[in-house]
C-alpha cells in the first residue's frame, strides 16, 4: 500500500467517525475537522518524484567514502567471495526405443553400454539417447550394421555426462611415515624392517602402488 492509498483511506475513515460522533458530541469541529484538513492538503500535493539513478550514484559514492574511511583504520577490507552454487543432480539417461516407449540406464558407463548392448539385441536397433538436462546431445543409432559406431559414440557421450565412477587413485606411504609407524608400534626395533615389508605387502594386496 502507497502512502497517497493510506492517506485516502484514514480519511475515510475519519471522515465517517466524525459524522457518527459528531451527531451526539458537538466535537467534529474541534478535533477531527484539521486532521481532516489536513489530510486533504497532504493529498492535494503532487507525489515526489525520485531519480533512482542520481540516488544509486550517491549511495555508491557514500559507500566507496565509508570504505575508505575503514581502510584507513582497519587495512584493507575483506574480499567478498561469490556463494558457492548448489550442485547439480545427476544427469539421467534414457534410451528412446523405436517403439518410443523408455529405457532408464544406468548412471555407470559399463554397464550402461552393457544396457545398450541388451536393447540392441532385443531389435532396438534405431533408438536413440536422450535426457532432460539442457545441451544433451540426441545420439541416433542407425541399424544393426552400424551397431559399433553407435555404441563407440555412446561410450563418448557417457565419459562426458555420467559422473566418474573411477576411485582416486591411493598413493603408498613414503618412507619417512612408515618407519614413523613402525617405531610407534614395535616392541623390537631390530624388527623393524622386516615390519615395513610387512606394510609394503598391505599396501600391495590393496592396490595401492607408485
Amino acid at each position: 500500500m502507497t502512502q497517497t492509498e493510506a492517506l485516502k483511506l484514514a480519511l475515510g475513515a475519519l471522515e465517517e467517525a466524525c459524522e457518527i460522533i459528531g451527531r451526539a458530541w458537538a466535537w467534529r469541529d474541534e478535533k477531527g475537522r484539521p486532521a481532516i484538513t489536513y489530510i486533504k492538503e497532504a493529498l492535494a500535493q503532487p507525489e515526489q518524484e525520485y531519480d533512482w539513478k542520481d540516488l544509486y550514484e550517491k549511495e555508491k559514492r557514500r559507500s566507496a567514502m565509508w570504505l575508505a574511511k575503514y581502510e584507513e583504520v582497519a587495512g584493507p577490507a575483506p574480499k567478498a567471495y561469490p556463494l558457492a552454487q548448489p550442485e547439480q543432480e545427476p544427469v539421467t539417461i534414457w534410451y528412446m526405443r523405436d517403439n518410443h516407449t523408455f529405457k532408464k540406464l544406468s548412471a555407470d558407463v559399463s554397464i550402461a553400454l552393457i544396457e545398450i548392448e541388451q536393447e540392441f539385441n532385443e531389435g532396438y536397433t534405431y533408438g536413440m539417447l536422450c535426457s532432460k538436462r539442457e545441451g544433451f546431445p540426441n545420439v541416433h543409432a542407425s541399424g544393426e550394421k552400424k551397431r559399433l559406431e553407435f555404441f563407440a559414440e555412446c561410450k563418448k557421450v557417457f565419459e562426458e555426462w555420467l559422473p566418474s565412477t573411477t576411485p582416486p587413485q591411493r598413493k603408498p606411504l613414503t618412507w619417512e611415515r612408515v618407519l614413523e609407524i613402525g617405531l610407534e608400534c614395535a616392541n623390537d626395533h631390530s624388527r623393524l624392517p622386516y615390519e615395513v615389508k610387512v606394510a609394503r605387502a598391505i599396501e600391495a594386496a590393496h592396490g595401492i602402488k607408485e
